[in-house]
């Protein structure tokens, strides 16, 4: 979902996710830093895909959906698609 945020760097776009709480999706090596950050609160959503087209995108996330949804409601904070 795009909430106007482009031109947002990534810190303030990771705290906005931990005090909302939301869910970072993002291909961006960055944010795992930032999750990985001690007493770091927020989750991410890691897709470690390489360019591809949207429709690779929803296909690959529609087949890992049931591993993706049971590890946040396991409070896996962070989860890696490939």
């Amino acid at each position: 979902m795009d909430i106007g945020l482009a031109k947002t760097d990534d810190r303030t776009l990771w705290n906005i996710t931990k005090e909302q709480p939301r869910l970072m999706v993002s291909k961006d090596e960055d944010f795992l830093f930032l999750a990985t950050r001690p007493n770091d609160q927020g989750r991410l959503l890691w897709l470690r895909l390489g360019n591809c087209r949207k429709q690779t995108l929803l296909l690959v996330l529609e087949n890992n959906w049931p591993h993706i949804e049971a590890a946040f409601t396991n409070h896996q904070r962070i989860v890696e698609v490939r």
